[in-house]
């Protein structure tokens, strides 16, 4: 009988590939040969190949040092056990979020209901402490989505207030206190329109709304507006509390929708001043030309796949929704069998260029990827199924600055702020939105006092005057002067009334979510292809749309698209059924919805890690500064909490 001893090592990692991750582990126990052997990179490389079924996996990802590190944090600390499901709204969950620091998530519904839980530090029992009825309260009718602010103090709810006699629905955001003795308190309540504009936080004391006026047929603007939310009842009523920003303008019956804030990323390169701020009076004309032509100042097109389908030219919305299953299916004729595959093809990994992973590496190591570093200590695991993460500051963080500065000269305070990019989803040929829009944002400036006399009586019965006066002159005219009519259809004539978008994205098909990760560099977007012959006649009928969702990856630093997923399309859909698929990006993963199920998605490699099974769901999250945790929510007013292999195995005991 032979010796294991003579055994080769070739020999033995041929054996061992042919283990369970168990067996391999109890092998390590037996030698030190073997056990170097059970920790060799190609053993493992492989293993985590073969776990997702994928050549994807190449690299490792930023701070981890071994392939059987990388096969641990993606098999073990990613969640996929179900240990809690509460129903704990009585209609449809719209939204969940994490606090930043992971410690608060709260979630909205069809109900107009907000809850706001605290983490339990075991992910067992969660507290809740607030629980508001925003329908009785506010005569909301439903609400839409939770934001917190970036230090966890303070959280916004945005939903739908009423429908009025035109039926456009009107929007509101209501900020709550989350921290302290304040807990459920509400500091603001600001007006909104339309409601799908959302809102977002500027910093950790502002945020934008937004409001919406219609300028003729399928013409619109969206004015946004900066509102300061610590302004209370008791603060000196001179001092300014609002001002609006940019004035954009809406073409095809589409609006601005699902806005947010970023800070620029300290290694972006694009040039924003080389248009119309160029000193180059050729620069500038060219600048203004392809303004008035596209609607920006630079237009990225997104192409399509080459092997994207064709649809009969007939095949519209209408026709769809009356087939089997509202589904279209290319080449049914030729092959009529439809599989669990051709449902599941956005499960495709994005496929990364290869700058993309040295660019990560690059933020990890020079501290730009997160403020909050996170690692791995060895020395602290009682087994090799137990590793720690550690948060820490980076020494690199910046210290933290005053919010606000004054301009004496100009009597104005300046928000103390970065320059910001104003993200977007809107769109030029359909009403539904194709485009992400992205816009520069420089310092902002308040008035720090309004003009408002001591004697307020005296001050109104002046600006009645006022309007009365001018509306005996207008009377007075009228009939006299020819009225101008401003052509609104015709961009060219009118782009100077309004500001200018630096970069739009254009997406041949229906954008259904975007998401910016924690750094602020990648743009995250989902969006359903139209056909490859997809003809826009009307803007209020869109194409029909394919079933899966296509993921791709863009690089603000450089506006450039760096990765992309290439799901097979066979399957359409009408426009007006898909339903939104919302994306939260956290410091190494990716959460999305498809169908049935939460899905996370690995940062690093884009393949999917984890499918989180939950009947018609509506959203999916996961603790930013606890990746063990993740949540989804459904239709069904359902929340379920996920843990990690890790911790339900510690729990186990």
């Amino acid at each position: 009988m032979g010796n294991w001893s003579e055994l080769n090592e070739y020999v033995l990692l041929q054996i061992f590939q042919l283990l369970g991750t168990k067996e391999v582990e109890r092998a390590a126990l037996v030698c030190k040969r073997w056990f170097w052997l059970t920790r060799d990179d190609i053993l493992w490389k492989e293993r985590v190949q073969q776990l997702f079924k994928t050549k994807a996996c190449v690299n490792l990802s930023p701070g981890t040092s071994t392939w059987r590190d990388e096969y641990r944090r993606l098999s073990h600390h990613v969640p996929q056990s179900l240990i809690k499901e509460e129903n704990v709204h009585y209609g449809g969950v719209s939204h969940v979020a994490f606090s930043s620091d992971g410690s608060m998530f709260a979630t909205c519904g069809e109900d107009a209901r907000l809850l706001v839980w605290k983490v339990d530090t075991n992910g067992t029992e969660n507290t809740l402490i607030v629980e508001e009825d925003l329908h009785s309260k506010f005569g909301w009718t439903q609400a839409n989505k939770v934001q917190f602010n970036k230090s966890g103090t303070l959280l916004m709810v945005t939903g739908v207030l009423k429908v009025n006699v035109n039926k456009a629905r009107m929007g509101e955001i209501i900020v709550y206190d989350c921290k302290g003795e304040d807990v459920g308190d509400v500091r603001s309540r600001i007006s909104l329109k339309p409601h799908d504009t959302v809102g977002c936080w500027y910093n950790n004391s502002y945020l934008i709304s937004s409001d919406f006026e219609w300028l003729a047929h399928f013409i619109s603007c969206n004015k946004f507006w900066i509102n300061k939310v610590d302004y209370t009842m008791d603060a000196d009523p001179s001092l300014a509390c609002m001002r609006q920003l940019y004035r954009l303008y809406n073409c095809a019956g589409s609006c601005v929708r699902d806005i947010s804030v970023v800070p620029v990323h300290k290694m972006s390169t694009y040039n924003y001043a080389c248009g119309l701020s160029s000193q180059d009076p050729d620069t500038v004309l060219a600048a203004y030309l392809a303004l008035v032509e596209q609607h920006c100042v630079r237009l990225v097109v997104v192409p399509p796949h080459d092997d994207l389908p064709e649809i009969p030219e007939d095949m519209d919305n209408r026709k769809i929704a009356f087939t089997w299953e509202n589904e279209y299916i290319v080449d049914y004729d030729e092959d009529p069998c439809v599989d669990e595959e051709d449902y599941d093809q956005e499960l495709c990994a994005i496929q990364f260029g290869s700058q993309y992973h040295v660019d990560r590496e690059d933020d990890f190591i020079n501290g730009r990827d997160d403020e909050d570093w996170l690692w791995e200590d060895e020395e602290l695991c009682e087994d090799d199924y137990e590793f720690q993460w550690e948060y820490f500051k980076s020494e690199t963080a910046e210290v933290p600055k005053e919010d606000i500065v004054i301009d004496e000269s100009a009597g104005e305070e300046v928000l103390n702020e970065d320059e910001k990019l104003l993200i977007f989803e809107t769109g030029t040929r359909t009403s539904l939105p194709h485009q992400i829009g992205i816009k520069l944002m420089s310092k902002i400036k308040f008035k720090k006092k309004l003009n408002i006399p001591k004697n307020i009586k005296e001050f109104k019965v002046m600006v009645e005057e006022r309007k009365q006066s001018r509306q005996t002159e207008r009377e007075a005219l009228q009939g006299r002067l020819e009225v101008e009519v401003i052509p609104w259809n015709d961009y060219k004539e009118v782009a100077q009334m309004f500001d200018v978008i630096d970069v739009i994205f254009d997406f041949s098909g229906y954008v259904t979510g975007y998401a910016v990760s924690p750094e602020s560099r990648y743009l995250f977007v989902n969006f359903r292809p139209w056909a490859k012959n997809a003809f826009i006649p009307d803007p209020y009928n869109p194409p029909p749309v394919a079933l899966s969702v296509e993921r791709v990856v863009i690089d603000l630093t450089k506006m450039e698209i760096i990765g992309r997923s290439h799901p097979r399309q066979r399957i359409f859909i009408p426009s007006d059924l898909c339903e939104p698929t919302p994306l939260q990006v956290s410091r190494h993963f990716i959460t999305t919805t498809i169908k049935d199920r939460g899905v996370i998605i690995d940062r690093h490699s884009g393949v999917t890690v984890a499918s989180l099974p939950h009947e018609s769901v509506t959203g999916c999250a996961i603790n930013p500064h606890d990746a063990d945790m993740a949540l989804t929510v459904g239709e069904d007013g359902s929340v379920k909490q996920w843990s990690s292999r890790r911790k339900t195995q510690a729990k186990l005991g």
